[in-house]
């Protein structure tokens, strides 16, 4: 997401946030949410391009390796080692040729393919050092594969600056490390003996990796104007978790010194972890550090206070937890939204270079976009609108949380309503010998109300949170009571009473985290219904279609859009969820069978999936094509339309990719930025189900993969004479507001 991209999304965080604040009202929330700056037409290249062009490298890779597996069997070994070979320098010398042979226009048009090209030269290293250990070095280590394979592309990472590159860089050097100490011990293991056991040296190790690379990647992006925030933020992600695992090591054990030092040597990494992203400002790297050091400290607390209390005090125990939890999430929370708001404030030079780097050519429209304060602007325009009235500085005190903050804050309340239900449970277990389920549905009515009663007003973070609990707990005891009372006559009639019970918890109570914990559930639940009365092909087609209506309508979510956002989240994430066991259940399909379903009406499915996507794209996209198609000369506009079109027909045949890219270029269009990346990284996964599925065999899958590669690069050769000409961009840009 470039700049332009990430103002927007900052500026419509900021709307959600000033309608909470009741500072725009709902009458004036179609108004408003109209004076968002829709994306334009060089922002859309910018999306497109490199996204198309990516998906192309990585299905001719994919094609071949296919190509290569059917082809195995009967190849010599030579041939076998040619194959590979002649893989490896053709995208060498298809790289060279374009960097040097090629003039332009031709030049300008392949210069984004080199970096993918080397990145399909160094999935194919890897190939043929597996094929080299498989035939001439029976017996020797497998980490060794990983680490050469790393070792020889890392001078190509480096220089391509590609994401994709530095996430394989990640994924082998970890592989590499977990293989070698799963065969031997590291030198320097005897130095954990004072920890009490030897093992710790495995997690130790894998941290200092993973922290190294880390540091070398925010060392990277603090010099370099390519940043790499996905490789970045999986690096830090692995570092942490695995220090987590270092220090929960030996938790359960016996009490011992050995545990206090485990526990200080965590306090001194974790100290200097997170000063070091306070002063380099990373609000995602003090959210990992604090979250996780209170998680720890809640272990740790549960680990002691078990100590303690025993027998009928455990029922204290848990009261106590669920206190800690809520409390230590709250804390952090809060913490993270003052350094966020001091980072903002500490940083306007570097954002005003970031503007003068950004606007050196682009265009007026955009200019006004990339802005130290892209809701300062945007809080101009409500006020010219006479939307909103007073200075933007005194009417809003709060910044919109990131979706991190809100994701952790979600799972600390649900591990606080799981406590909350051991003290519920304990409780009734030391005063009642049976427990009816008219008893069980009784404490969840209270529990309901009891959160109902917390979310009133403005209530705050502690308050929220703790209604949350409370909201979990209750559609807990509403699943048991419902289980005792209906699921043995009619297990459909549990899933629906579930249902309604969470939907009834979305609609009544307002904290937005409640609100997407129990839109979730309620949707997760219809779904299990579906599919408990055989209609499992509807379940796609209906969240697809919920999906759709829910976002393409968000201007008359009205009085109530966070409510309506919830549901919309809820289903974005149900959706993206169903493709992954569809694609389980399109090779069997053994379930389907058994209750008279069959492969073709799942096939219909898909093709109303496909209807559902070109109608969305034409909505979003229509009048835009038909400005595209009278700038394209005879031959882009031949292979605009069959690079479309194939690539649709393709589609088809890899479930789930329909759902996300519809979910990605919705994130685009709407600049939601957990949308776009929720779309962008589940289309891999569902390629890497149909690469692995039975479905078809692998002749199958190589040409399907190569004929969707050379769809996308049909597209990718349209689309490209386009950004080559500023003024028709400048014309498109300054046309969208």
């Amino acid at each position: 997401m470039d700049a332009l991209q990430q103002h927007r999304a900052q500026a419509k965080q900021q709307l959600y946030l000033w309608h909470s604040q009741h500072l725009v009202s709902g009458a004036a929330w179609r108004k408003a949410l109209g004076l968002l700056p829709s994306p334009g037409a060089k922002q859309s290249l910018s999306f497109f391009n490199p996204l198309l062009l990516g998906s192309a490298a990585l299905c001719f890779a994919s094609a071949l390796i296919c190509f290569f597996a059917y082809n195995w069997a009967a190849l010599p070994r030579m041939g076998k080692l040619a194959l590979l070979e002649t893989g490896l320098l053709g995208c060498l010398l298809l790289a060279f040729a374009l960097s040097r042979w090629l003039k332009p226009p031709l030049a300008d048009k392949a210069l984004g393919a080199l970096p993918w090209l080397l990145f399909v030269a160094c999935v194919f290293i890897g190939v043929l050092l597996a094929f080299i250990g498989q035939s001439y070095q029976q017996g020797a280590d497998n980490w060794q594969l990983f680490a050469v394979w790393a070792l020889l592309i890392l001078p190509w990472v480096v220089c391509l600056k590609l994401e994709a590159g530095y996430l394989l860089l990640i994924l082998l050097l970890n592989l590499a490390q977990c293989l070698l100490l799963q065969i031997t011990s590291l030198p320097f293991a005897d130095l954990f003996s004072f920890l009490g056991d030897d093992r710790l040296a495995i997690p130790w190790s894998l941290f200092a990796l993973n922290w190294l690379l880390h540091q070398c990647l925010l060392r990277f992006a603090l010099t370099d104007k390519h940043g790499i925030p996905l490789s970045e933020v999986t690096s830090g992600l692995l570092s942490w978790g695995f220090l987590l695992l270092a220090s929960c090591w030996t938790l359960f054990d016996s009490l011992s010194k050995e545990q206090f030092i485990a526990v200080v040597l965590y306090g001194v990494v974790a100290a200097a972890l997170i000063r070091g992203y306070h002063t380099r400002r990373k609000l995602y790297g003090m959210a990992l550090g604090l979250f996780g050091t209170a998680a720890l400290f809640d272990l740790w607390l549960l680990r002691l206070l078990s100590e303690v209390f025993d027998g009928e005090a455990v029922v204290l125990l848990f009261a106590l937890m669920t206190l800690c939890v809520l409390l230590s999430a709250s804390v952090v929370a809060l913490l993270l939204k003052r350094l966020q708001a001091d980072y903002l404030a500490a940083a306007p030079e570097q954002q005003t270079q970031k503007h003068k780097d950004a606007t050196a050519d682009t265009e007026p429209w955009e200019d006004e976009q990339i802005v130290p304060n892209a809701g300062s602007l945007f809080w101009q325009r409500l006020q010219q609108a006479g939307i909103v009235s007073g200075d933007v500085a005194q009417e809003t005190p709060e910044l919109q949380s990131p979706w991190y903050l809100k994701a952790m804050l979600i799972l600390f309340g649900w591990l606080a309503g799981i406590c909350l239900l051991g003290f519920i449970g304990t409780s009734l277990a030391l005063l009642l010998d049976d427990i009816q389920p008219g008893l069980l549905l009784s404490l969840a009515l209270a529990a309901s109300a009891v959160a109902f009663g917390l979310s009133r007003g403005q209530s705050g973070l502690f308050i929220s949170q703790f209604a949350l609990s409370f909201a979990v707990a209750a559609l807990v005891l509403y699943g048991i009571a419902f289980d005792e009372l209906l699921f043995e006559v009619a297990s459909w009639r549990w899933w629906l009473m579930l249902a309604l019970a969470a939907l009834l918890h979305w609609y009544l109570l307002p904290p937005y985290l409640t609100r997407s914990s129990c839109a979730l559930l309620a949707l997760l639940a219809l779904i299990a219904l579906l599919q408990t009365l055989s209609l499992l092909p509807l379940v796609t087609p209906a969240l697809l279609l919920g999906f759709v209506l829910l976002w393409r309508h968000e201007a008359d979510w009205g009085k109530t859009p966070l409510r309506w956002r919830s549901l919309a989240m809820a289903m974005t994430l149900a959706l993206l969820f169903c493709q992954t066991p569809q694609l389980v259940w399109l090779e069997g399909v053994w379930e389907l069978k058994s209750s008279g379903m069959s492969l073709a009406m799942l096939q219909g499915a898909q093709w109303l999936l496909e209807a559902l996507l070109l109608w969305q794209l034409w909505c979003l996209f229509g009048s835009r094509m038909n400005a595209i198609r009278h700038q394209l000369d005879g031959r882009s506009q031949v292979l605009l339309l069959l690079g479309l079109l194939s690539a649709l027909v393709w589609f088809w045949w890899i479930p789930g990719l329909i759902a996300g890219a519809l979910v990605a270029v919705f994130g685009f269009v709407l600049a939601e930025r957990l949308l776009l990346w929720l779309g962008v990284l589940a289309m891999p996964v569902y390629c890497g189900y149909y690469y692995y599925s039975l479905q078809q065999t692998l002749l199958e899958k190589s040409l399907l993969l190569m004929l969707l590669g050379v769809s996308l690069l049909l597209l990718w050769f349209a689309l490209k004479p386009l950004s080559d000409r500023p003024e028709w961009l400048a014309a498109q840009n300054g046309g969208e507001q």
